[in-house]
């Protein structure tokens, strides 16, 4: 990047080789102003232009990053209300009636703690997390999407992004509770039989298995 100092350089050292070449006198002859005015035009002319298109260049370059930057900004926002919207739905979703007087959280609790992967892809629990797709599909879709939602700010080398991803879990945990989203992750898997890649972010047993 051109600093003040090398511009300056740039615009006064035509002047000094001259004046050295030539002396520093004020001539009174017309010819010697013509030849001057000659050399000059010669030396800043393409000069200038030089100096201009790089002006320009560079306003090109911090536009760009002024755009990218607005962007990068606007999809944090949209994946901060995303996550939001998702965790929101999710806790009024846990807690609704089912048949039997039995909540998704009472279920999930009771059936998807502490088990292993064998128990996750047994056709009891399958047959658990069928009951809980059926009676209540927004617990399996909004747990989906809160995963899709970060995946634009997961293992990205980027500040703003990973502060994102890492307010993003803790809000996760801090609305519904670690033990839940464990629970969550863990019955995502089963019902999905493993077929979903998620990189799973609470469960250790699934994320050990990545």
């Amino acid at each position: 990047m051109l600093t003040g100092a090398v511009v300056a350089l740039l615009l006064y050292a035509p002047i000094g080789v001259y004046m050295r070449t030539f002396g520093n006198t004020i001539s009174s002859q017309h010819e010697r102003w013509a030849a001057m005015g000659s050399a000059m035009s010669g030396i800043y002319g393409p000069l200038l232009a030089g100096l201009t298109l790089y002006v320009l260049f560079r306003q090109l370059q911090l536009q760009h990053q002024t755009t990218k930057h607005m962007h990068d900004h606007a999809r944090l926002m949209n994946t901060r209300t995303d996550v939001e919207f998702y965790l929101v739905r999710l806790v009024e979703v846990l807690d609704v009636d089912l048949p039997g007087m039995q909540t998704p959280r009472f279920i999930l609790r009771s059936r998807f703690s502490n088990v292993t992967l064998e128990q996750l892809s047994s056709d009891e629990l399958r047959e658990t997390a069928n009951y809980l797709e059926a009676k209540a599909p927004q617990l399996f879709a909004m747990w989906g999407a809160y995963y899709s939602a970060l995946a634009g700010v997961r293992d990205v080398d980027d500040f703003d992004k990973q502060l994102q991803y890492i307010s993003a879990t803790d809000k996760a945990i801090a609305m519904l509770s670690f033990e839940t989203c464990v629970q969550m992750d863990q019955f995502y898997f089963c019902w999905a039989k493993g077929a979903f890649r998620a990189n799973y972010l609470f469960s250790r047993m699934l994320k050990e298995r990545q």
